[in-house]
């Protein structure tokens, strides 16, 4: 069994933005469903339809409607879409980003998105979590929590003159990054495999 803190809200919420992001419509039919077409990013990824419909994020409702598609973590297209995030196509291993947020306005640094693998053992089974944790990292080492759930969910802009405007030493950054989480999760039974970063970014806040 596979379950994940994540809620079917976030995974909808991901799903919207990727389609949109990546030039298709994401529309809401009378039947209070989801459709879009296949991205041109996915175009190539084996056993994807070119065309979703009758899509819901809905478990009750899924289970209410058996013609419905229920998307959650674990579906194809769900899987896919992740996958091309951290990918270097998707400018994910290493982009530099510029974010309006007032609060946060000067702030400067490193975000990371890490995926953690935990395990739990019942009775019956055993359950497997996959954790997203992200991770803001200033540029004199602070951990700023608050700006990494910012950098998460809201919209940048692409800056290719940012890492020239920065100073940033990426690896001090990326290891003082993963050390958090490592310390996050400490005493827990996790193996360095466990540990996933799915995407790098320099960000500057404005």
């Amino acid at each position: 069994e596979v379950q994940s803190p994540l809620t079917l809200t976030d995974v909808e919420h991901f799903v919207s933005e990727y389609v949109k992001h990546n030039g298709r419509n994401f529309t809401k039919s009378r039947k209070n469903t989801w459709e879009f077409l296949l991205p041109q990013s996915l175009k190539d990824v084996p056993k994807l339809e070119k065309r979703y419909s009758n899509l819901t994020f809905d478990r009750r409702q899924a289970i209410r409607h058996s013609e419905l598609e229920f998307m959650a973590l674990g579906h194809p297209f769900v899987n896919a879409a992740i996958q091309h995030c951290g990918s270097v196509d998707f400018k994910g291993v290493a982009t530099c980003r510029t974010i309006e947020d007032i609060n946060l306005r000067g702030t400067k640094g490193l975000h990371c998105n890490f995926v953690v693998k935990l395990s739990r053992s019942t009775t019956n089974s055993e359950l497997v979590y996959f954790q997203m944790v992200p991770v803001f990292v200033e540029q004199d080492g602070i951990i700023n929590e608050e700006a990494a759930k910012v950098a998460l969910f809201k919209q940048s802009k692409d800056d290719a003159q940012l890492s020239r405007r920065l100073d940033l030493n990426l690896l001090t950054l990326y290891e003082l990054a993963r050390d958090a989480v490592t310390k996050k999760y400490e005493g827990s039974d996790i193996w360095e495999e466990d540990f996933l970063c799915l995407n790098v970014a320099m960000v500057e806040f404005c």
